[in-house]
């Protein structure tokens, strides 16, 4: 068993060691008398020379790089040797470092191929040793399937008998970890590795080396703190140098160690660390590339200090070492950082006269990369896994468009983003949540990059911009809420044919990650053996869920959506509007709005709709819904000819319009949403989602609530007593007994205990009047900010500190509850809209209330009133109690409370619906 492309330099360079057989050096000097006829010879019948001479021969030329030489004669060994046996195994090797130093497209398709029949023929063997199973893990690893590389791996440790074998395992696991992206468990197993070389004592080098590859995947996790500490650990193992590997180990560590400050802003303390390195490598290695890459580590620290003069010496020191060695891809990429520096220091006409070349280098590395890729791309799709594809895919489509080939690039990005759809089904049906977040991120990038192109296409060659358009589309209708769709569907999933034995299991996965989370925050020995212990347990555990969900059914099926599904189920008064937003650099003025726009017929087309800035400052007027120029600001530029004849128009949002109500904007005397049926939607995807209509008629009420406070609140931003809470609550249960089954949950027994228990006998609709608020800030992470989004239940005002049945239930308390068979959630209370914006849309209530299977919810974008929230509310359900949609029930309700003199938008425009289809 072999993975494709790995290289066992210690059997090739055993191999050249023992290259002496009498016939092998006779031959090649033979073959090396007249090196115009080396090829000539090697065509003559080798029938009576034996495998052992025609492979020291291989190895004779592969010294002397005659990598194709090397080739043929290796070519010629395997035929002479038993198939698919040791000998056939290690000649394969060969063979694999041959090729890929030769970089024949030809030679390497046939190699994969021959490869892939052995890798298949191995498969079939019996297999109860650690290495076997090492093996095996590493097959599967490349070949995509997590989830049986993940199970060989526990297996093979489990076969380990001694603590050198363990720590090759977990080298070998670490090193599939780092590429699968999942980088904190890579540096945590290299760290366990070093560990265990640490207690046998009998390798200082292993030690030292697998704890600088800790600091490095820490680095790529995040972790820069625990970075430091083991670039640190690192440095002390090497610190002495005695030989050549150490030194370069030593420096190595002291790069990694000026990493993981730079990225902590200890910038002083970082340029001493690449002050040391320049060094180091200076003495060493003068003018080479390690030297060269020194003096760039030094300018980017000096640039951050502001020190432009060093900076622009140490970039430019660089540039001539990269001109010498002809490394043309870090020449192009430090040409691109002095311009930056340059302009940093205001010397714009320097920058300016740099940008032509630096534009010339740029595309001399794309042509490169593409004739790297494209000769093999046929090679990856068939032997290197779906998602190496699919990338591949996508550095093409980036390379065309960097060379101004917009046709090719155009082609290549649809290419990605179908080929995306289907990597994207395969292997999310087999994740967990946590993998699946870790796929994703990185197509996350590609996709940011995407809109990035699409932004800066040049106007010369705007005509352009319609072949990009479609696959834009998809591109958002995969991407919006992606990992929450995920988890929607899977519980759906789970829950749709009640087995306890999974649902016990994914708890204890739950209960396990956390956990695991928890001992993450310190790093230790004892906490990184109990990580790896319970990660572990996981495998196991997710291997059993994973499979009993996909014999239920595949809950992929939303990824595969593309416009023309959406197109399908627009009428001809229908239009479908994607909003997304490209950032062009860290500053909100550089931010765009951009509208996908689709009707019933034609491909979608895009538009430009405004800059961040100006949505800002349109959310600060405080006259926003009820003058007309907002709503001509918004849409009555380039979407008003898309608009107009139409009469229903199906919005997605995005994090840029989360604060604020377009659907409210004045469209003349009336808003938007009374002119036409406007829906708000997570993704024009629900188009293509056809719900089941459930026979459930029950609603719960939640208001009235006792906070245990004498205290009266005018808002529900702070939580004094609801005078109108009462009252709203039984005007919707007035309105509402006739046709539902209405069970009130007031006083005291609106409490957090009784709100949880729906998860076992969950309603059609659930109504919360009472307090809501979100007190995260932007530094949060997504799952941070979850936390800081939460409504308020009876007892809250008694704790100041979070614990059970403290009144306060989060978002996070929210998403982990089971509302799948609940139709509508109406949040009558403050801010339930808001949330952590993050990549995968807002987190916070809404975002907990659809991760727990809510299908449309009612919330609230700003501060809401007592009274009029109240009137709002009760006129709301009265619209449905008279067969009102929701849209038309709340459209009704909000010209009601204007009709009454509520005529400010604070009173009647708060509240947005979503997923409102019918």
């Amino acid at each position: 068993m072999k993975r494709f492309y790995l290289l066992i330099c210690g059997l090739l360079l055993s191999t050249m060691a023992l290259a002496q057989t009498e016939t092998a050096v006779r031959l090649y000097q033979k073959a090396t008398s007249d090196r115009t006829k080396t090829e000539q010879f090697l065509h003559q019948d080798f029938s009576a020379i034996d495998s052992t001479s025609m492979h020291d021969l291989a190895v004779l030329f592969y010294r002397s790089n005659d990598y194709l030489s090397a080739g043929t004669c290796w070519e010629i060994a395997l035929q002479k040797v038993k198939k698919h046996g040791k000998a056939y195994e290690q000649i394969l090797n060969a063979l694999s470092s041959a090729y890929a130093q030769l970089n024949d497209p030809q030679k390497i398709e046939w190699l994969a191929g021959v490869i892939d029949e052995h890798n298949k023929q191995d498969l079939k063997k019996t297999c109860n040793d650690y290495k076997c199973k090492l093996e095996r893990a590493q097959y599967y690893a490349v070949q995509g399937d997590e989830l049986k590389a993940k199970t060989y791996i526990k297996e093979s440790l489990d076969l380990c008998q001694t603590e050198e074998q363990r720590c090759e395992v977990e080298e070998t696991y670490a090193r599939i970890l780092f590429d699968l992206r999942d980088f904190l468990s890579c540096a945590q197993y290299y760290l366990s590795a070093s560990n265990r070389w640490k207690k046998i004592g009998s390798n200082p080098l292993h030690m030292g080396t697998d704890i600088y590859w800790a600091a490095q995947n820490y680095m790529l996790a995040s972790r820069y703190e625990d970075a430091e500490k083991c670039s640190r650990l690192a440095m002390e193992c090497f610190k002495e140098q005695k030989n050549e590997t150490d030194k370069k180990l030593y420096l190595m560590s002291v790069l990694s160690l000026g990493d993981a400050l730079f990225c902590q802003q200890k910038n002083e303390e970082a340029l001493v660390a690449y002050q040391t390195e320049k060094d180091g490598y200076e003495a060493w290695m003068p003018d080479s590339e390690k030297h060269a890459d020194a003096l760039e580590d030094m300018a980017k620290v000096e640039v951050r200090l502001k020190k432009y003069e060093e900076a622009k010496k140490h970039y430019q020191a660089a540039l001539d070492i990269y001109k010498a060695l002809n490394i043309d891809n870090k020449y192009s990429n430090t040409y691109s950082l002095l311009m930056i520096c340059l302009r940093k220091a205001n010397e714009n006409d320097a920058a300016d006269q740099m940008e032509q070349v630096a534009e010339n280098n740029r595309k001399a590395v794309y042509r490169r990369l593409l004739d790297n890729e494209l000769p093999s791309l046929e090679t990856t799709r068939k032997y290197l896994g779906s998602m190496t594809y699919t990338n591949s895919l996508n550095t093409i489509a980036e390379c065309y468009f960097g060379i101004n080939d917009y046709d090719k690039a155009a082609d290549y990005f649809s290419l990605y983003s179908e080929n995306l759809r289907n990597m994207l089904r395969e292997r999310f049906a087999m994740m967990t949540e946590k993998d699946r977040k870790r796929v994703w991120d990185e197509q996350q990038r590609n996709i940011d990059n995407f809109r990035f192109d699409i932004a800066v296409l040049p106007d010369s060659v705007s005509h352009m911009m319609q072949r990009f358009t479609p696959t834009f589309y998809d591109l958002e209708l995969l991407s919006k809420g992606i990992l929450l769709n995920s988890n929607i569907e899977f519980e759906k999933v789970l829950n749709s044919q009640p087995n306890e034995r999974l649902i016990e299991i994914y708890r204890q996965i739950k209960i396990n990650q956390d956990e695991i989370e928890r001992l993450q925050t310190s790093v230790s020995e004892v906490n990184l053996d109990k990580t790896l212990n319970l990660k572990q347990k996981n495998v196991l555990l997710e291997k059993e869920l994973m499979l009993g969900c996909s014999e239920i059914k595949d809950y992929t099926e939303y990824l595969s959506y593309t416009w023309k599904d959406v197109q399908h189920n627009l009428k001809d008064n229908d239009v479908a509007i994607e909003f997304t937003m490209v950032q062009l650099s860290p500053l909100d003025k550089d931010s765009y709005l951009l509208a996908l726009v689709l009707t019933s017929t034609g491909e979608p087309v895009m538009e430009l709709v405004s800059k961040r800035d100006i949505i800002y400052n349109m959310e600060q007027q405080f006259d926003l819904y009820d003058n007309p120029i907002f709503f001509r600001k918004f849409w009555g530029g380039a979407l008003l000819k898309h608009i107009e004849g139409k009469k229903r128009i199906f919005f997605a949002s995005n994090n840029m319009l989360s604060n604020i109500a377009i659907e409210y904007l004045k469209d003349g005397d009336k808003p938007f949403f009374e002119t036409h049926e406007v829906y708000r939607l997570s993704s024009t995807k629900e188009l293509c989602r056809h719900y089941q209509t459930s026979s459930n008629k029950t609603l719960c009420l939640f208001g009235d609530v006792d906070y245990d406070t004498n205290t009266k609140a005018k808002n529900r931003d702070d939580f004094g007593s609801l005078e109108f809470s009462k009252a709203e609550i039984n005007g919707i249960s007035d309105c509402m007994r006739k046709i539902f089954k209405v069970k009130v949950y007031d006083g005291r027994n609106a409490s957090e205990q009784n709100f949880r228990s729906l998860s076992e006998n969950c309603p059609a609709i659930l109504h919360i009047a009472s307090h809501g608020k979100y007190t995260g800030d932007k530094g949060l992470t997504d799952d941070e900010a979850m936390n800081y989004s939460f409504i308020a239940l009876s007892g809250i005002n008694l704790f100041d500190q979070k614990q059970d049945n403290d009144g306060k239930i989060t978002a996070a308390d929210v998403a982990t509850m089971n509302l799948r068979q609940c139709d509508m959630v109406v949040l009558s209370a403050c801010q339930t809209a808001l949330g952590g914006q993050g990549a995968d849309g807002i987190f916070g209530l809404q975002r907990g209330f659809k991760n727990a299977g809510v299908h449309s919810l009612m919330m609230s974008i700003k501060p809401v009133h007592d009274e009029s929230t109240a009137k709002l509310m009760v006129s709301f359900y009265q619209g449905l109690a008279k067969g009102f949609s929701k849209r038309k029930a709340l459209a009704n309700a909000q010209k009601q409370l204007r009709d009454q003199g509520y005529t400010q938008g604070d009173h009647w425009a708060p509240f947005i619906l979503l997923d409102a289809l019918e």
